[in-house]
Protein backbone atom coordinates (compact mmCIF):
# COMPACT_ATOMS: atom_id res chain seq x y z
CA UNK A 1 0.00 0.00 0.00
CA UNK A 2 1.55 3.69 -1.03
CA UNK A 3 2.17 5.97 1.74
CA UNK A 4 -0.69 8.43 2.41
CA UNK A 5 -0.05 11.82 0.89
CA UNK A 6 -1.93 14.99 0.87
CA UNK A 7 -1.87 18.06 -0.52
CA UNK A 8 -3.00 21.46 0.02
CA UNK A 9 -6.29 22.93 -1.06
CA UNK A 10 -6.35 26.90 0.13
CA UNK A 11 -9.60 28.35 1.00
CA UNK A 12 -10.25 32.25 1.64
CA UNK A 13 -12.83 33.14 3.81
CA UNK A 14 -14.41 36.54 3.86
CA UNK A 15 -14.43 38.40 6.81
CA UNK A 16 -17.85 38.90 8.46
CA UNK A 17 -19.53 35.84 7.24
CA UNK A 18 -21.22 33.41 9.81
CA UNK A 19 -18.40 30.58 8.78
CA UNK A 20 -15.37 33.21 9.48
CA UNK A 21 -17.03 34.10 12.72
CA UNK A 22 -17.23 29.73 13.47
CA UNK A 23 -13.34 30.04 12.99
CA UNK A 24 -12.84 32.57 15.28
CA UNK A 25 -15.33 31.60 17.62
CA UNK A 26 -13.95 27.59 17.55
CA UNK A 27 -10.23 28.82 17.95
CA UNK A 28 -11.26 30.91 21.15
CA UNK A 29 -14.02 28.02 23.00
CA UNK A 30 -11.38 25.36 22.12
CA UNK A 31 -7.97 26.94 23.48
CA UNK A 32 -6.00 24.48 25.21
CA UNK A 33 -2.76 25.50 27.58
CA UNK A 34 0.32 23.51 27.91
CA UNK A 35 0.77 23.07 31.44
CA UNK A 36 4.63 22.96 31.53
CA UNK A 37 4.98 26.16 30.02
CA UNK A 38 1.82 27.75 30.16
CA UNK A 39 1.65 28.56 26.33
CA UNK A 40 -1.92 28.77 25.09
CA UNK A 41 -2.56 27.23 21.62
CA UNK A 42 -5.83 28.18 19.49
CA UNK A 43 -8.56 25.76 18.68
CA UNK A 44 -8.00 23.24 15.72
CA UNK A 45 -10.35 24.43 13.42
CA UNK A 46 -9.08 23.20 10.91
CA UNK A 47 -8.50 19.07 12.14
CA UNK A 48 -11.96 19.89 13.25
CA UNK A 49 -13.51 21.00 9.98
CA UNK A 50 -11.75 17.95 8.15
CA UNK A 51 -12.67 15.27 10.64
CA UNK A 52 -15.91 16.19 10.51
CA UNK A 53 -16.42 16.75 6.71
CA UNK A 54 -14.89 13.24 5.96
CA UNK A 55 -17.31 11.85 8.91
CA UNK A 56 -20.35 13.16 7.14
CA UNK A 57 -19.46 12.23 3.33
CA UNK A 58 -18.87 8.90 4.67
CA UNK A 59 -21.81 8.26 6.81
CA UNK A 60 -23.95 10.89 4.91
CA UNK A 61 -25.20 12.44 8.12
CA UNK A 62 -23.73 14.97 10.49
CA UNK A 63 -21.99 13.47 13.36
CA UNK A 64 -23.36 13.88 17.07
CA UNK A 65 -20.09 16.02 17.59
CA UNK A 66 -20.30 18.35 14.71
CA UNK A 67 -24.30 19.01 15.78
CA UNK A 68 -22.90 19.29 19.73
CA UNK A 69 -20.11 22.17 18.46
CA UNK A 70 -23.27 23.90 15.82
CA UNK A 71 -25.51 24.54 19.07
CA UNK A 72 -22.94 25.66 21.31
CA UNK A 73 -21.53 28.14 18.38
CA UNK A 74 -25.21 29.38 18.16
CA UNK A 75 -25.99 29.74 21.85
CA UNK A 76 -22.26 31.91 22.52
CA UNK A 77 -23.44 33.81 18.86
CA UNK A 78 -25.81 35.83 21.28
CA UNK A 79 -23.22 36.69 23.73
CA UNK A 80 -21.52 39.93 22.89
CA UNK A 81 -18.03 39.68 21.80
CA UNK A 82 -16.76 40.97 25.45
CA UNK A 83 -18.51 38.29 26.91
CA UNK A 84 -17.17 35.69 24.32
CA UNK A 85 -13.73 36.33 25.28
CA UNK A 86 -14.53 36.41 29.01
CA UNK A 87 -16.61 33.13 28.53
CA UNK A 88 -13.41 31.19 26.73
CA UNK A 89 -10.48 32.75 29.29
CA UNK A 90 -13.20 32.21 32.65
CA UNK A 91 -13.41 28.85 33.57
CA UNK A 92 -17.26 27.57 34.13
CA UNK A 93 -18.16 28.45 37.53
CA UNK A 94 -16.33 32.12 36.89
CA UNK A 95 -17.86 32.55 34.43
CA UNK A 96 -21.33 31.59 35.88
CA UNK A 97 -20.43 34.45 39.03
CA UNK A 98 -19.49 36.48 36.44
CA UNK A 99 -23.10 36.52 34.65
CA UNK A 100 -25.28 36.07 37.79
CA UNK A 101 -23.32 39.37 39.37
CA UNK A 102 -23.84 41.29 35.87
CA UNK A 103 -27.72 40.25 36.06
CA UNK A 104 -27.70 41.63 39.53
CA UNK A 105 -26.24 44.42 38.23
CA UNK A 106 -28.99 44.68 36.23
CA UNK A 107 -26.66 44.96 33.52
Amino acid sequence: MPPSTSFEFPLKVKRGTKFAAFIDWFQMAHQSTNPETGRKRKGNVKAFLLEEMEALLSSGKASANLLEVAAEFKKASVLTPELQAAKAKLSESEFANLVALMEKAGV
